[in-house]
């Protein structure tokens, strides 16, 4: 399904804070593309996400100091390309470490969760499950939620971290999709995600995955079109880099922005 940004979306843009305003639609301004691209590209710059793997998972769990064990990197693209060098090991423990990282990256904002989840995934996942994810990644065309959910990886069974998992394979095809982004999009029931099913997690249903798949679609048509954009203020977006702009308004609680960036709608 291909997708396409309206060049005309109603909404104001307050020039001090480069984001459109809440207010009355009836008396707003349309917005160009140009304009969308400049907001989505600031989003993006602004996306502040802890950019943190850890080297020392024995450390990290027996509670030692961080310093032991957190390496921290200068940006996303230094997580990104450690944490798929290790998934797509063929060391199985370098692929346990990979795994591990998702979650040490995904809960980074949350520390007590993070050892938590981390722990109980090191303690719970069997050699055969591993075996089993290095074999479906080495065959590159199977992955995706539903193969990576049929694996059984020990908190790996939702929407959120599988497809947190599925990015870290492939960051220009793959965003991912959390409560937060899939709230806020049902909540303002904007496309491509107001069909979702959500309960207290996001499950990996048939239903949901084909979302996902609409999601994946829709983020990759808009950072191609923001690329070939010749005023872009910003190039080589990827489909991840969409979903982190839309996450970061979200957590800057800019609603109107979250809803425009939301808005381009299917053909």
């Amino acid at each position: 399904m291909r997708y396409r940004i309206y060049s005309g979306i109603p909404y104001h843009i307050d020039r001090r804070s480069s984001y459109p305003e809440r207010g009355d639609s009836k008396k707003v301004q349309k917005i160009e593309l140009e304009e969308y691209a400049r907001i989505l590209c600031r989003a993006k710059s602004e996306y502040s996400y802890p950019s943190v793997t850890c080297f020392d998972f024995d450390a990290f769990l027996q509670g030692a100091s961080p310093v032991t064990y957190i390496r921290k990197h200068g940006n996303m693209l230094e997580v990104e390309e450690l944490i798929k060098r290790q998934l797509v090991s063929h060391d199985l423990e370098e692929v346990k470490d990979g795994l591990s990282n998702v979650l040490f990256w995904g809960f980074a904002s949350q520390p007590g969760r993070q050892k938590d989840r981390v722990g109980k995934f090191r303690s719970e996942v069997p050699q055969q499950k591993l075996e089993c994810f290095r074999k479906l990644v080495a065959n590159e065309t199977y992955v995706g939620l539903w193969n990576l959910k049929k694996i059984g990886l020990p908190q790996f069974t939702q929407m959120s971290f599988t497809s947190k998992l599925l990015m870290f394979l492939s960051p220009s095809t793959n965003p991912v999709l959390d409560l937060k982004i899939g709230r806020s999009a049902k909540e303002q029931n904007v496309p491509p995600l107001s069909n979702l099913t959500i309960r207290t997690s996001m499950p990996l249903s048939q239903h949901n995955v084909r979302i996902y798949g609409e999601w994946s679609s829709w983020c990759i048509d808009v950072a191609r079109q923001v690329n070939e954009l010749p005023s872009s203020p910003c190039r080589d977006l990827r489909a991840v880099d969409v979903e982190r702009a839309v996450f970061h308004c979200i957590d800057a609680d800019r609603d109107a922005a979250v809803k425009l960036l939301l808005g381009p709608t299917p053909k």
